[in-house]
């Protein structure tokens, strides 16, 4: 900032305070007082207020978003003095194959993508003046690590049986047909299935040549975004205790006379 001069007579107090300049802060003392003195010569010693400043700093923060233990960044956060700072960035990790990172973003709703590496350095905000980039000062600012699941997991369940030694039969395909699991379930059994690509679309069948005496055997199709839970839930056709090869259509042959 420039000085600022002026004159004052022989033991006259004079007070100042530090002035506003932009992209620092004052330090202590902000204001100060003085009595003029004689000075002989040209250079002026003892008739001089001095104010000291430091650049002003931001912090720039890195913030995970995406499943509970997805993913770290690495730091989470970095100070940078606003004018001749420089930023060193930070690195998102997945914690696991069930995850992948998916890219850095200016907003929590991860709509406004800048990067898909994993590192990411901030680039310091310019403008352009005759021509020539000329640096802003660095202002506050959060990035966002967006993380999602990679591999994921499909549970299936079994309601509506009325025998507890009946076992239903399944089987889950991917999109080309191809057999992922079989397996059987009792009633209030389930089954889960780890390491599912996610985005990929599963059909879950429940076999219907093991009974004949239940309504809804059906085939239900998912596409997997996150853990994912099915549940087949079976009606009797009947309320018969009987099965197929022990019941019998009772039609009576004989006559019926008028007074029976």
């Amino acid at each position: 900032a420039d000085p600022k001069n002026d004159t004052g007579k022989y033991s006259q107090v004079i007070s100042e305070g530090a002035i506003d300049i932009d992209n620092y802060t004052p330090v202590d003392p902000k204001s100060q007082t003085l009595n003029i003195r004689i000075e002989e010569g040209t250079e002026a010693k003892l008739n001089v207020i001095t104010f000291y400043y430091k650049e002003k700093e931001v912090t720039i923060n890195y913030v995970v978003v995406g499943p509970d233990g997805c993913g770290t960044v690495t730091p989470t956060s970095e100070t940078l003095k606003v004018l001749t700072g420089t930023a060193q960035g930070s690195t998102a990790t997945v914690t696991s194959d069930e995850y992948r990172f998916v890219g850095w973003y200016t907003d929590a709703a991860c709509t406004e993508l800048v990067s898909t590496d994993a590192k990411y350095v901030p680039t310091q905000p310019s403008h352009t003046d005759n021509g020539e980039t000329v640096k802003d000062p660095w202002v506050a600012a959060t990035y966002y690590a967006k993380f999602e699941y990679n591999l994921t997991t499909l549970t299936v369940k079994k309601k509506g049986l009325t025998d507890s030694s009946e076992s239903a039969i399944f089987t889950v395909t991917d999109s080309s047909g191809k057999l992922v699991a079989r397996f059987a379930l009792q009633n209030d059994d389930s089954v889960t299935i780890d390491n599912l690509t996610v985005g990929e679309t599963y059909t879950v069948t429940e076999e219907s040549g093991w009974t004949w005496h239940y309504e809804g055997l059906e085939s239900k199709t998912v596409t997997i975004q996150a853990p994912c839970e099915i549940t087949f839930t079976n009606k009797p056709k009947s309320d018969k205790w009987l099965y197929a090869e022990s019941s019998k259509h009772n039609v009576f042959q004989g006559e019926v006379s008028s007074d029976e």
